[in-house]
């Protein structure tokens, strides 16, 4: 049997390295977002069967003192609604997107109030209240979805 010679064996070294890296990463990355997935997906089955949804149209995700999903669809009816269902799978509420201000209302408030580059806007909870988190580059701003009104302002 033949020696391999050192560039040889550096080569059949570095692709060994290479293809457990290819193969490592993305079940890594996979791993990472699984249970958001997994939560959104089981909380959209719960809002499935409590509202009765015709169609879902999205899930957000919002992380606070607890995770909160909010499921966006058209009931049995045809109208929007949302339902929010809480880390354990239970529904905290059910409304309608009519019922208070839009996430563009709760972007334009939370600019007013001095955030700055916005990235997103999700609906939540927060102390027992449903609330639109706008975050910003500066911090993220709590605003009440029935009111309008600036609940929190947490600056980073």
């Amino acid at each position: 049997m033949k020696k391999l010679s050192t560039f040889q064996q550096f080569l059949i070294g570095f692709d060994s390295i290479l293809l457990i890296l290819l193969i490592l990463v993305p079940s890594l990355l996979y791993l990472s977002v699984k249970p958001k997935l997994d939560g959104e997906k089981s909380a959209q089955k719960v809002a499935q069967n409590y509202a009765k949804f015709s169609q879902v149209s999205d899930v957000e995700t919002f992380n606070g003192q607890k995770t909160y999903y909010s499921v966006f669809g058209k009931g049995s009816d045809g109208s929007d609604r949302v339902v929010l269902v809480d880390e354990d799978g239970k529904v905290i509420e059910q409304l309608r997107p009519t019922d208070g201000i839009t996430a563009k209302k709760a972007l334009t408030l939370a600019n007013q109030a001095g955030a700055s580059n916005a990235s997103k806007v999700v609906l939540g909870v927060y102390d027992k209240d449903v609330i639109w988190e706008v975050t910003a580059a500066n911090g993220y701003y709590l605003i009440n979805f029935k009111t309008g009104e600036l609940v929190k302002k947490e600056e980073v």
